[in-house]
């Protein structure tokens, strides 16, 4: 203040006048930044784009608005903790959720911007122990054997043995799980194939398979039957996905609709009371923006095991990048280091 007093006028104005400026400058900074991130919040919010289903945290709503590519606001995130599998929301484009540690990542926002990831060499096993490897399907060896989760009739319908009241590893836990009702379906990713799934996995399950349209052909009462079902339909159509070509896109000329009643016509007689009124199919897209025509694998095998470039598209439980595919269900519970530019 004494030496504003000091100056003459002249000079006062000129201080006076700069304050001024520099003051708006920031005020105007301040505003864009403002409207840019309410913008933003609206278009989030108009969209669906945080799905309700998932408990976000203050991490995953500040993802949302800081990395949605319309305002493109170059962030560099770090992100530090075990992999889990994407979560699904379907809608006219599938939206994936990854957990990584404590953090969600709104992945259909962060298509285009660089991905690099690098193994910390620990896993998170399913029963949440910090083990050094798993063995099968993030399981430890002792849980893989031990736990009803992780038991034969997982992969292996057919087997189920709880509507016999007989247990194979824990009765009450199978007793749940198999005596729930459970479709069987006809999906169509790079060919038509048959599956089962529980009553609430639709369309989640069709979902995490990339399949691009699916339809549900039995409605039946426990697991076990749905087992039976999917045999039958085996002679005739297979269980397997090809993840090379459906990430390739290839095309599949077989109509879902044909495929469905065909499925109807070859089911033993016991089973056809279980069909559903007709085939209902429903279609899925996937946040591509640019398509792979060469797949190559990436994956984590020992500590310091890294992969980065550009993401290009999710389908599947796959992240699609520039120069390979990365897959995030084989890698639950896999403990990494990942950063976003």
């Amino acid at each position: 203040m004494l030496k504003m007093m000091q100056l003459p006028v002249s000079g006062v104005l000129c201080f006076a006048y700069k304050a001024t400026k520099q003051l708006f400058l920031r005020l105007n900074r301040g505003l864009a930044k403002g409207k840019d991130f309410l913008h933003t919040l609206a278009y989030v919010l108009a969209n669906n784009f945080i799905d309700p289903s998932i408990n976000h945290g203050k991490a995953s709503i500040s993802v949302a608005l800081c990395t949605f590519t319309r305002i493109k606001i170059k962030l560099k995130m770090q992100y530090h903790g075990a992999l889990h599998k994407m979560s699904t929301q379907y809608g006219s484009t599938v939206r994936y959720t990854l957990k990584v540690g404590g953090d969600l990542l709104l992945m259909n926002a962060l298509i285009g911007r660089e991905f690099s990831a690098t193994f910390l060499g620990e896993h998170i096993c399913f029963c949440g122990q910090l083990v050094p490897e798993v063995y099968r399907q993030n399981f430890c060896r002792e849980c893989f054997f031990t736990k009803p989760e992780a038991s034969p009739t997982i992969m292996k319908p057919e087997l189920s043995k709880a509507h016999l009241g007989i247990a194979e590893r824990d009765l009450e836990f199978e007793q749940r799980l198999q005596l729930q009702p459970h479709f069987v379906y006809l999906a169509k990713t790079d060919r038509i194939k048959v599956g089962v799934t529980r009553g609430t996995q639709r369309p989640y399950r069709w979902m995490d398979q990339g399949a691009a349209e699916a339809a549900v052909l039995l409605e039946l009462p426990n697991r076990y039957l749905a087992g039976e079902a999917e045999v039958a339909l085996k002679e005739y159509f297979t269980d397997k996905t090809s993840w090379q070509a459906m990430l390739r896109n290839d095309p599949c000329s077989d109509a879902l609709g044909d495929a469905w009643h065909h499925a109807l016509e070859v089911l033993p007689q016991s089973l056809k009371q279980y069909a559903v009124a007709g085939p209902e199919v429903w279609s899925m897209s996937y946040p591509i923006a640019e398509q792979l025509l060469k797949i190559k694998s990436l994956s984590f095998k020992e500590k310091g095991d890294t992969f980065s470039g550009k993401l290009l598209g999710i389908r599947g439980q796959y992240l699609m990048l520039e120069n390979g595919v990365f897959n995030v269900r084989a890698h639950h519970g896999h403990r990494v280091d990942l950063e976003i530019r």
